[in-house]
């Protein structure tokens, strides 16, 4: 089986229901009977870090003057840092 059919496979087959974000749910709204939740994390949690890994080039490409934050930086550096995830 090539990457690509095991990355197909692995879409196909992820429970898309059951996801949670990382971190703890920070609040929640609606908007035209769609309901939003807003999650927060900080670094220190790994299932962020490698979140914020994989989208920091996104920043790079939109964001013009743009720079990565160290995710390997030391702890107190990595509790100074919230991301929210919609």
């Amino acid at each position: 089986m090539t990457d690509a059919e095991q990355f197909d496979q692995r879409i196909q087959n992820f429970d898309y229901q059951s996801f949670t974000p990382p971190g703890q749910l920070f609040d929640t709204y609606s908007l035209d009977g769609k309901v939003y939740e807003i999650w927060q994390a900080n670094l220190l949690n790994e299932a962020c870090r490698e979140i914020l890994n994989n989208m920091q080039i996104l920043v790079l490409f939109f964001i013009e003057g743009a720079s990565l934050l160290d995710v390997n930086d030391e702890a107190w550096a990595n509790r100074r840092w919230d991301i929210y995830f919609l």
